[in-house]
């Protein structure tokens, strides 16, 4: 426009047709016109920052360069090409946020929290704040989140997602009151809303706030999963039994707050849960979709499965997730549930794998186990204890000690509960009478216990008459149905079927025991499914397992089934007297002399 204005302006004002002359200009030529204009447009670029466009321009093209090298998962390259677009320009939060992943992902956090910390300096936002936070948080270093956030706070006050992120900072510092408040200003706040409420119920788990009935119910009809997942986990923690429908859903993949619900749930509806249900879910946990939900799916299974009586099933599902998991709590469950089961060799091998894994607890549950089946190693176990840091059970520790290793001399001054202790793994079995004294000068509350662990120890040597005789003893009312129970169990052993039928409708099954009431329910009735599905859902339940290889033999298609059974019961529990001898006579029977001998002979 300046070029044709100086040379033609005036041809222009007598509006002559300036495209039709041939015309040298002589006023501006198109050199200098040309000269002119690189002139002013390098006095812009001069004027206007140049090197601040030229440098976004190269950092534009390094973060896109990263961006394809880190979609490839070749990390090192992307790593490179971030640093470079860095150098270029230091405000850039995408390659500072990339980073920050990628030295978490390659488990170096002091670089992802320095990536973080820059973020913050150079181009803070919310979530530069927020993910600084959360760096912190991975190294333990909590107070210094804290401060973070508020920092965030003061530059962003209105920010849902800081005070969400503060209020998970106040309650890893157990800050519960300022945690509440958090979560609730956080609900204020539209993008956060849902995860702000469901944090806000778990701040109300973690400090022990009760819930009202109408609220928990109020929670259980949200359309958040995440919401309902907690609300149940609510339920849990004050002890209330929802009696709601479950139903994992059909979606083969799970997100978190499903998952959370689906476990949840299996702690709270046990009696809504059935071994369909149950094998659906682990179904869903063995999809590689679900795989980081995975071991707590299994986990919260095998917990139901035990609760409902199927302890063989738990305790696969557990040894599973445990052996993947690593965790010392599995091995400590595996233990305490072998234990209650009555079989204290193979939980001192569950809690020796717990030690293993740096377990705080294990040592004192091998000497509880160690106690019931070797006395000299349960010595040195409760002796290791007395000389740990472990001062919270020094006393029971001492009293365990003393009772195993007091001279019967000084039986006349020890206390009562060194005496029951004393009775129970000091004296031989076949010592009957100085049992039987011992025990009738003990405190009544410490009698019937005592009597039923006798019992019990009979029957650990296939003495029935003997484990029967012990149990007459015991007249305290609150103890009648277990009495009943054992007392059903002698009569199975002894093949009393007239008996079974008269003390059965007395007896009350619950929980876990539901499945041994089936078993003499079938018993009575000659019902071969339902003695098999008894015996073959708890290994431990060595009466149970008996009675169905027996009918299995009956067979001559599922006899070896029957001897199966036996084999794998023993696995559980092979110092069984009862289960030896049932596996020597059916051994013989079906021509395996040897492994016969072999019973025999332990």
């Amino acid at each position: 426009m300046l070029y044709v204005l100086a040379n033609f302006v005036d041809m222009l004002g007598r509006n002559m047709p300036v495209h039709r002359v041939l015309y040298k200009p002589a006023t501006m030529p198109y050199f200098t016109f040309r000269l002119a204009g690189a002139i002013a447009t390098f006095t812009f670029f001069a004027y206007s920052g140049w090197r601040t466009s030229f440098n976004e321009f190269f950092a534009g093209y390094f973060n896109s360069v990263a961006d394809v090298h880190y979609v490839s998962e070749d990390l090192p390259a992307a790593e490179g090409y971030y640093q470079r677009s860095l150098l270029y320009s230091p405000n850039i939060y995408h390659a500072r946020h990339a980073l920050a992943t990628i030295y978490q992902q390659q488990l170096e956090p002091s670089k992802a929290k320095r990536e973080w910390q820059e973020a913050t300096d150079f181009s803070a936002t919310p979530e530069a704040y927020v993910n600084l936070a959360y760096a912190l948080e991975r190294q333990e270093d909590r107070l210094e989140a804290v401060l973070v956030l508020r920092e965030g706070l003061t530059k962003f006050p209105g920010n849902g997602h800081l005070k969400n992120a503060m209020g998970i900072a106040f309650l890893q510092i157990q800050v519960f009151d300022s945690a509440l408040y958090y979560f609730e200003s956080a609900r204020q706040h539209n993008p956060v809303s849902e995860q702000a409420s469901i944090n806000l119920v778990s701040a109300g788990i973690k400090s022990g706030l009760s819930f009202p009935a109408d609220s928990l119910y109020a929670l259980l009809q949200s359309t958040s999963t995440g919401l309902r997942a907690n609300a149940v986990a609510l339920a849990n923690h004050q002890g209330i039994a929802l009696d709601l429908p479950f139903d994992p859903g059909t979606d083969t993949a799970l997100s978190v707050y499903q998952a959370a619900l689906i476990s949840n749930s299996l702690i709270n509806q046990t009696q809504n849960l059935d071994t369909v249900l149950l094998g659906k879910i682990i179904k869903l946990a063995s999809r590689e979709s679900n795989s980081f939900f995975r071991l707590e799916l299994q986990v919260a299974s095998a917990d139901a499965y035990y609760r409902y009586g199927h302890t063989g099933k738990a305790i696969d599902l557990l040894r599973q997730a445990g052996f993947f998991s690593g965790r010392a709590g599995d091995q400590e469950k595996l233990g305490l549930w072998a234990l209650e089961q009555g079989s204290a060799a193979l939980a001192h091998d569950f809690f020796v794998k717990a030690e293993d894994r740096e377990s705080k607890d294990a040592i004192y549950y091998q000497a509880i186990a160690l106690t019931e089946f070797d006395i000299p190693a349960a010595v040195e176990a409760w002796d290791r204890i007395l000389k740990s840091s472990d001062t919270a059970r020094h006393n029971i520790a001492r009293l365990y000690h003393r009772a195993l290793t007091l001279p019967m001399s000084e039986m006349g001054t020890s206390s009562s509960e060194e005496k029951f202790l004393f009775a129970l793994y000091r004296l031989p079995l076949f010592e009957e009478q100085p049992f039987t004294t011992l025990v009738e000068n003990l405190p009544k509350h410490l009698q019937p216990r005592a009597w039923w662990t006798r019992a019990g120890q009979w029957l650990a040597i296939d003495e029935s008459e003997r484990a029967a005789a012990c149990l007459e003893h015991i007249t305290d009312p609150g103890w009648a149905n277990s009495v009943s129970q054992q007392l059903l169990a002698i009569a199975l052993r002894a093949g009393d079927i007239d008996f079974i039928k008269s003390l059965l409708p007395n007896v009350n099954w619950e929980g876990e025991h539901q499945l041994r009431g089936q078993l003499y329910h079938g018993v009575v009735q000659q019902d071969t499914a339902r003695i098999v599905a008894a015996g073959r859902a708890n290994p431990f339940f060595e009466e149970g397992v008996v009675a169905a290889a027996l009918q299995l033999e009956k067979n001559e298609a599922t006899r070896l089934d029957g001897y199966s059974l036996l084999v794998n019961a023993l696995l559980y529990k092979p110092e069984s007297v009862y289960l030896l001898k049932a596996y020597a006579l059916q051994a013989a029977r079906i021509g395996f002399d040897e492994q016969s001998q072999e019973a025999l002979d332990k």
